[in-house]
């Protein structure tokens, strides 16, 4: 706060003829003769030490002689606890007296009066006036000392200078979907103080504080000469793109400081992703996924998590880029993906069960829309029917019976349907009996060297199937037993032959 001051004008005060000091001479005022010297003083202005400003001492030989040169002393005394200004003594001399030289030396000197002027007494302190002159004739000397001063009341009225600096600062570039905050710091740089310092501001459209105003306005309260003081805001963007604006700061006085303009580019990611892979596999294969997540915002998509759910019935078997498997799905971990930019993933599975497969992979990142791609995927079984023909005993004689047994073995994934066998027997046998999965056809057993099964209507995925044809050698020979399998999956027939050496 300013304070208002005043001043009274300084009071001159002169010892007028009446307190003028009497002559050096015996009968003066408080005079006292020591040995050889004669003393004289007088309290200014009252003639009481106690109630005076000024004593004046002068000191003198009791006595000279005409033509030789003599010293006396005027002490002046400061009695009061303030400083006296202006301090002036003057010297009244007589005819009879001629001054040859003072010290200190007089301010003014003409005929019949010296002066000297004294400047500042502090309290209590005393200034000496020595001077040395000559007494033309015999008689007496008499001279007649004046003082004068000055008093007065000074106020030092204080002239300072307060000043505003305002710096306001945020992040160049920001997530919208975060808030984002700004920093303002308010000083004085300036000498005295800045007094009820208010920071005010208007946010552009697009941008709120977090308790939804459009304006910021902090009362600062007063900033001493030096000090500062800051406070922050958060704002939210409800759109992205570039949004400026400034602050103003103000105190009494018309103090006023502008910031500089405060620049944020409020961006945001956006995510799409796309999952690539055979449409079509046989269970049991290796099923190969490819899935590539884009950025296509102009925000950095942070801690980017990708992920795929592994379907019912599929089995994990290798993923790129460090993807790994927990409880059922593979997650990729990034970082950071920079607007505009890709990254792809690959993701290998094996389907052991025929139906349809459906795989669904998702991306999530910080202030991003999560994304899901899914792919569908036909998981198809094929019969993959293994036949082995082989002889129980070999060689047989002639006479003897000779047993073939036939199995059939499902290794695909899918059954095998309208399965059937027909056996060629060699011509130097003769049918005996044949039994096995499915009846011999009915006259069809041994007629024309054959054996023929009726058909197995179904064969499952890892089952088998079997049939045991006995024969008789009739004569010796290197003989082969012939086996044909067809089914409705098989496009031509498959045929396995078994040697057997007959012989007598």
């Amino acid at each position: 706060m300013n304070h208002s001051s005043s001043s009274t004008k300084p009071s001159t005060s002169t010892a007028t003829a009446a307190e003028k000091p009497k002559p050096i001479e015996a009968s003066a005022p408080k005079s006292s003769v020591a040995v050889g010297m004669l003393r004289s003083s007088l309290a200014f202005p009252t003639g009481n030490e106690k109630t005076s400003a000024l004593l004046l001492e002068k000191t003198a030989p009791r006595e000279v002689m005409a033509g030789q040169d003599f010293n006396y002393e005027i002490l002046v005394t400061n009695l009061t606890e303030m400083t006296l200004e202006n301090v002036m003594v003057t010297e009244a001399l007589p005819s009879n007296f001629q001054m040859n030289s003072a010290q200190p030396s007089p301010a003014a000197k003409k005929v019949g009066e010296g002066s000297w002027n004294l400047g500042s007494l502090a309290p209590f302190e005393a200034r000496s006036i020595e001077v040395r002159g000559v007494a033309r004739e015999a008689g007496s000397v008499s001279t007649c000392s004046t003082v004068a001063y000055n008093t007065g009341m000074c106020m030092n009225i204080p002239v300072v200078k307060p000043a505003l600096q305002l710096l306001a600062t945020g992040t160049t570039n920001h997530l919208s979907c975060e808030p984002a905050t700004f920093k303002y710091v308010v000083s004085n740089p300036g000498s005295g103080t800045a007094r009820d310092v208010v920071v005010n501001a208007t946010l552009p459209s697009g941008l709120k504080t977090t308790d939804g105003r459009t304006t910021i306005s902090k009362s600062i309260g007063d900033l001493e000469s030096g000090e500062s003081k800051n406070f922050s805001v958060k704002v939210n963007a409800s759109k992205t793109g570039r949004f400026e604006h400034k602050a103003t700061a103000a105190a009494k006085g018309g103090l006023k400081a502008d910031s500089s303009v405060v620049a944020t580019q409020f961006t945001k990611p956006i995510l799409s992703i796309t999952k690539t892979g055979s449409k079509k596999q046989f269970a049991g294969r290796t099923l190969k996924y490819e899935i590539k997540v884009s950025n296509t915002g102009d925000g950095v998509a942070r801690d980017l998590v990708i992920e795929d759910v592994l379907p019912m019935g599929t089995k994990f078997r290798s993923a790129s880029d460090g993807g790994k498997l927990t409880a059922g799905r593979v997650k990729w971990l990034v970082s950071s993906l920079a607007p505009k930019a890709s990254k792809t993933f690959n993701l290998s599975l094996q389907a052991d069960e025929i139906g349809r497969l459906v795989n669904t992979a998702t991306a999530v990142a910080d202030c991003a829309a999560p994304v899901k791609a899914t792919l569908e995927t036909e998981i198809a079984g094929i019969p993959a029917i293994l036949m082995e023909v082989v002889d129980v005993a070999d060689p047989i004689e002639v006479g003897e019976n000779a047993t073939y047994v036939v199995t059939i073995t499902n290794q695909g994934s899918a059954a095998a349907t309208n399965v059937k066998i027909a056996c060629q027997l060699p011509p130097n046998v003769e049918f005996v009996s044949a039994k096995g999965s499915t009846s011999p056809l009915a006259g069809m057993a041994g007629e024309m060297g054959n054996v023929t099964f009726s058909p197995k209507t179904s064969l499952a995925p890892k089952a088998e199937a079997s049939w045991t044809i006995v024969v008789r050698g009739t004569k010796s020979a290197d003989a082969r037993f012939k086996v044909s399998l067809t089914s409705d999956q098989l496009t031509s027939p498959v045929e396995e032959t078994e040697a057997t050496n007959y012989y007598e």
